[in-house]
């Protein structure tokens, strides 16, 4: 992969806040979030029973299960992604528990030392299972609120938890990196990737205004 790569993490964070920025204006007033208090079951019952967050999905949300099982599976994906620090700098406190993360990580073969980890895993599948409130919601937000699926008119939700083809983590890796690399070849790499949306894939790239 190009050296234009390892800014994937600082692109995909700078473009969350432009579309958050620009889709708060958005004129209809009926969208809403989703229950947040899901996620933090799934999670509670991963503590209270002491099962890998992985084996609560497989009963409880098999959809989503079969989303990092899959995704779990191409070895081109983590490639993409860079790695981040599990801990919120303004809420000064781990984003995710160690066991969560751990268990994420583990199902895609990736072992560290659960403060610095792997930026994709974390920043998609990692999210969802975040306890940690901050000032501007849960982590998860951005997957399971549907602004950005309305914005890009994915109407499958193809860029969350709930899209039923493709996994959430190659989603996102693609759409985010088909707007972020500007290199022919890297945005050709993205191709490789065996788990990604026909919705996704067939998206009209082009007719997005980049502004720097």
């Amino acid at each position: 992969m190009r050296l234009e790569q390892k800014y994937f993490l600082n692109i995909l964070t700078s473009f969350f806040l432009l579309l958050f920025i620009s889709c708060s204006q958005l004129k209809n007033k009926n969208i809403k979030s989703f229950d947040d208090d899901y996620f933090a079951s799934l999670v509670a019952q991963s503590t209270a029973q002491k099962k890998s967050i992985l084996n609560i999905l497989e009963i409880q949300n098999p959809l989503l299960y079969r989303q990092i099982q899959n995704d779990s599976k191409d070895s081109l994906l983590l490639g993409f992604w860079g790695q981040s620090l599990n801990f919120d700098s303004g809420a000064k406190k781990k984003i995710l528990e160690d066991q969560i993360i751990s268990d994420l990580q583990g199902k895609f073969g990736v072992k560290n030392d659960n403060m610095i980890v792997h930026a994709g895993i974390t920043h998609t599948y990692g999210y969802l299972f975040s306890v940690l409130q901050t000032p501007y919601g849960y982590k998860r937000k951005r997957w399971i609120a549907p602004t950005l699926n309305y914005a890009f008119s994915f109407s499958k939700k193809e860029l969350s938890p709930e899209s039923l083809e493709g996994g959430l983590l190659s989603n996102i890796t693609y759409f985010t990196g088909m707007i972020a690399f500007k290199n022919s070849n890297d945005q050709k790499a993205l191709g490789g990737l065996k788990n990604v949306s026909k919705t996704v894939l067939d998206f009209n790239y082009n007719k997005l205004e980049k502004v720097v």
